[in-house]
Parts: structure tokens; sequence; C-alpha cells
């Protein structure tokens, strides 16, 4: 077995921090470290050579040189395997359920790391009604968190977000996911986290054993270092709590379909009036027509499907194809919900109206319209069109339970429907199917996302790919750009769409237009070791991590 290198940050004599390399010699010590962990966790629970295979396949094409992966069950566990990788300096790669999708997935960001994967420590400890929050371990998913909400009948709503039923709600929060209602990094506190000496540390109120306030005031006394743990490699979040919303008098979806392309910037701009004046209070997504089309055409097939299940699925393909074509129209829709007491919400709708219906239809989504509709498409079924039109709400209503808090699976189906039909449960990273995201942040400024999408469609045209993006309106000051690329995993494909993600990333950042979240190829690319930042953030990870053992280059030098 050949040697790994470990990265060892020094003290130069100018006080300046540089990277060098210090060989360590890694023939026995997997065999040795191995034995170890089977002896805390279970030979169960360790996954080494070829039943790696599905854990490390990821839908980004990206490949790294893994040991093992480790299914550890409790605090504890992640404690004795950090310690334990300590003294075999062994590094370790923890994530939550690895499904970063079009990011990494579980892949560490270099090589020769062994994968900690937390999809055991799944227990939810307390869901508060009162304060609305939830205490969970990083395994819980968002299905698990909604499903227990519904079986206590609390009046309580989990923020979402599009990345799967199975996805972990903590590990997405950790990477700065944003949700239909908020950021979700600014939501969590309370954090307990793994050292990586293997002592655990409590954040926030949450070290004072009596503290009544850990969950409610996220900072604590002293220095508040949750934001170290977020988008940081200082040690393993085991636990947290993160915030809920409270049900409300009043609940309504809006769609808005613009006209006319060039009025985006109007809608923009607009928008960030509507925030402003906490008119909306929820993120707004607005995904141009390649979004819609590769979210809600899979979801129509399915429907043809259920409904002429004798036809050819070829068949069904090209008239899901044609039912979108026909009945969604325009460039751009936004989506976003309108909350509070009913008068609030009343007069939020003609806020909206005011402000909008000059350039986009508009239309509000309740749960008893749905009903209805749904109703009357039974009733009317004999008629082709409205038959049609009942096969585009039932596609649509995943776009609604997203807003209602409801989380699915059905985003996901988006990945493989430039290339194949969606299969009854989708595991992208084990497909032929291929995706990576890119993540720009934009000021919310009309002006501002038309220069930036304006070269982000020219570059990715040039390269052959159809420009899939959405806009999320992360606060009112700001938007979130989810960019796609779709693309077959082939060698040479790959290579053409990480192309294009490096080209597109050094466009907008000589632009001003940075990336707020990376995936695992892209890293390094944005970590300056001459940057004072960076620099910084290196001194911390040696005071913090000697041996390097926690998640090394994740957004770190080191």
């Amino acid at each position: 077995m050949p040697s790994k290198k470990i990265l060892k940050l020094e003290r130069d004599n100018s006080t300046n921090f540089s990277t060098t390399s210090k060989e360590y010699d890694m023939n026995n010590s997997r065999e040795e470290v191995i034995k170890e962990f089977i002896r805390i966790i279970g030979e169960k629970y360790v996954v080494i050579g070829d039943e790696l295979k599905p854990y490390v396949n990821n839908v980004s094409g990206t490949k790294r040189d893994v040991i093992a992966l480790l299914l550890p069950a409790s605090t504890e566990e992640v404690s004795k395997i950090v310690t334990t990788a300590n003294r075999y300096k062994i590094p370790l790669y923890p994530v939550s359920r690895g499904r970063n999708w079009g990011m990494g997935s579980r892949l560490p960001v270099r090589d020769g790391c062994i994968i900690v994967e937390l999809s055991r420590m799944n227990r939810i400890i307390e869901v508060n009604e009162k304060f609305a929050y939830a205490v969970i371990e990083a395994g819980v998913t968002q299905k698990q968190l909604y499903d227990y909400i519904k079986e206590h009948n609390l009046p309580l709503v989990m923020d979402v977000t599009g990345s799967g039923a199975e996805s972990s709600i903590l590990g997405n929060a950790l990477d700065r996911g944003v949700g239909y209602f908020t950021d979700r990094a600014e939501e969590i506190s309370g954090l307990t986290v793994v050292l990586s000496d293997g002592s655990v540390v409590e954040t926030g109120f949450g070290h004072y054993k009596n503290a009544k306030t850990t969950h409610l005031f996220k900072h604590g006394l002293g220095p508040s270092i949750d934001g170290l743990f977020i988008q940081g490699n200082f040690g393993i979040v085991t636990k947290a709590a993160i915030n809920l919303l409270h049900q409300q008098e009043a609940n309504v979806t809006f769609i808005a379909k613009l006209r006319e392309e060039k009025n985006l910037p109007l809608m923009i701009d607009r928008i960030r009036l509507l925030r402003n004046t906490n008119i909306i209070k929820s993120v707004v997504h607005i995904g141009n027509r390649e979004r819609a089309r590769i979210s809600l055409t899979p979801l129509i097939f399915e429907e043809l499907c259920i409904r002429y299940p004798d036809t050819n699925k070829k068949e069904l393909r090209s008239r899901a194809e044609s039912l979108f074509h026909k009945e969604f129209y325009g460039s751009w829709s936004a989506t976003g919900r309108l909350f509070g007491t009913k008068g609030f919400v009343k007069e939020a709708k003609r806020n909206l109206k005011k402000h909008l219906s000059d350039i986009a239809d508009l239309m509000f989504i309740t749960d008893d319209k749905i009903a209805f509709l749904e109703k009357a498409g039974r009733f009317l079924s004999f008629i082709p069109s409205i038959r049609e039109k009942s096969i585009i709400l039932a596609a649509s209503k995943t776009v609604y339970k997203f807003t209602t808090g409801i989380p699915t699976d059905d985003a996901v189906k988006s990945v493989y429907w430039p290339f194949e039909n969606p299969p009854e449960k989708p595991d992208p990273d084990n497909s032929e199917c291929g995706v990576l995201y890119y993540l720009p942040i934009t000021p919310l400024d009309g002006e501002e996302v038309r220069n930036m999408l304006a070269i982000t469609e020219t570059i990715l045209r040039e390269d052959g790919f159809d420009p899939s993006i959405t806009l999320n309106t992360v606060n009112d000051r700001c938007l979130e750009t989810v960019i796609s690329i779709p693309f077959k995993r082939e060698e040479n494909e790959i290579k053409r769409a990480h192309n294009s993600i490096r080209r597109l990333n050094k466009k907008l950042t000589e632009t001003g237009i940075y990336p707020y979240r990376l995936g695992i190829d892209i890293m390094s690319e944005l970590i300056d070791e001459e940057d004072p930042f960076w620099m910084f953030v290196g001194r911390i990870k040696v005071s913090a991590d000697p041996c390097l053992i926690i998640s090394p280059g994740r957004y770190n030098l080191l």
C-alpha cells in the first residue's frame, strides 16, 4: 500500500503559516485501525472493500480513495472513533446521511479519509411546542421529523428543502442549506460537538446543564462558537436544535408566472420591496422554464403512468413533455407562502396583486382550493381538457407540499429526467445520471441578477448545457442561485461538466459574485493560502485539531 500524506501546518520564522507535507506510512495502520473501529462499533457497522462501492458512488462522477465507512450510533462512539483516529493519525470525514447530491455526496475533499456517517444517530430528543423547536441528532431525516409532528398532532411546521425526504436536517443546515421559509443555518442552536481529541463541547448555554434558554438564545455567554461548525472542519456535530414554525391562522401559496422575460429584473426588485415590508416572510423560489420542465415533467409522467398503465412508457414520456409545454408558459415563475392572520393574508394578497399583476399572472392556492379542483376534476374527467388539467394539478401538488412543510422525494426526480424515467425510489448516487450544482449568492437587485444570469447562460450554452436555474430569496437583501448541470456519467461527459463549473466559477468570481456553498471538487479554488482570512481559519484549525483529523481541506487550507 502506498504511503499517504497528512498535511501539517507549521509556523515559519516570519510568523506566517505555510503548508508542508509529512509522510506517514499506513501500510500496517489501516488493518490495525479497522480492528479498533470494529471493537468500538461492531463489525456490521464498519464498511470496507467491495462493500464500500454503493457508498462512494456519487452523482457528481467524482472519485476519491476512501479507506472505510463507519456507522456509529452515539456521541460516545463518535468520541471513541475520533480518539482512535488521532492515535493512528488517520483523517475522518463526517457526514450526516451523505445526500449532499451534486456537491460530492459522501465523498471527502481529499483522498485517504475514513467516512463517518451519522445516519444511525437518528433520535428525536425533544420537540418543544411552546417555543417551536426540535432537538435532534445528526441522522434525523426530514420525513422522520415531519412524521413525528403529524403523529403527535403538534401545531408546528417544519421548514423543508427539496433535497429529499430522507436527507438530514442538520447536515443541510450545517452547510447553510436554504429551505422554503428560512436560511437553515440561522435556525440551529445548542450544538453538541465532538472535538478532534475526542472531548465533547456544548455550544451556547448548553454547557450549563441547568440552563433554561439553551435553544432560545443561541449565543449563550462569551464568544459564540456555533459558527465555527457551520461549514467548518473543527469538530463533528452530533446533535442540535432547529427552529420550527408555529401553524398560522391563514396560509396561502402564491405562484407568479412572468409574462415576458425582460421583466425579470423588475420582478426581482418588487419582490425585494415585498420582503422589505414583511408582506412576504417566506423564501421566494424563482425558477426558469428549464428548471420547471425537469421538475414537473417527471411528475406529470408518473401521473400518466398511473392513469394509463397499459400505454407504452416512451409514449407517455412524450405526452408528459407535450402537456408541460401546453400548460406552462413564461420564462420564469415565482413561488412563495403568505401566512399570518386572515386579515394579514388578505392584505398581503392585495399587495402582491398591486406589485406583480401588471407583469405576471398570479395564482393563489390553499388546501380547500386543491380539494375543490380535485373533486371537480374527478366529476368532469370525461372532458379531455379537464382531464388534462387534473393531471397537471396532481403533478403540481409537489411544489405546494414544500410550501406547507411536507418533505417528498419528488424534486430529486429532476436529476433523472434528462436521461431516463424516474425510478420508484430515487438514488442518484447509484445510477447512470449525473448532476453538478453551483450556488452563487447575488444581491437582491434586478440588474445584478440580470448580469449574473447573462454570464451563467452564456457559459453553459457554450459548453452545451441548458441552464437550469432557481433564484431563492435567502433574506431581503440577497439571492441564492441554484444552477444545475445534468450529464451522463461517462468519462468525457463528467470532465465536460466539471470544466464548465470551473469556467463559470472563474468568470463569476471575477465580477464579484461568489458561491456561498461549495462542491468538493472546486473547494480548493476558492481557498487562497495568501488570504489573511483563510490563514486565520488555518490557525484555528491547528489549535483545535493539531493532528488535522477532521475533514481535511473542507472549507479550510488544511
